[in-house]
């Protein structure tokens, strides 16, 4: 398993490049007080409708058709007088 990837013993230093970039720490400083006039907040505009991309290629646009329920698993019955699979 780590053979490959991050892990490998060749990719130590993207490793330890992505650890430091991970505990690297933004500005800590608050956000100035906002000096817009007080009254109602604006009214958020409308988000686009995004269509979903396929899970697997991401690319094109996944139509949804139907969803299916999961049906459970029923062994089938046994004749009389056998035993089963062989």
């Amino acid at each position: 398993v780590r053979a490959y990837g991050l892990f490998s013993p060749t990719a130590a230093p993207a490793l330890a490049h992505a650890r430091e970039l991970l505990t690297a720490r933004g500005p800590t400083a608050a956000p100035p007080p906002s000096t817009a006039a007080p009254g109602p907040p604006p009214s958020p505009e409308p988000t686009p409708q995004v269509e979903p991309t396929c899970p697997t290629c991401r690319r094109g646009v996944l139509r949804i058709l139907q969803t299916l329920r999961p049906v459970p698993s029923v062994p089938p019955p046994t004749q009389p007088g056998t035993r089963g699979p062989p």
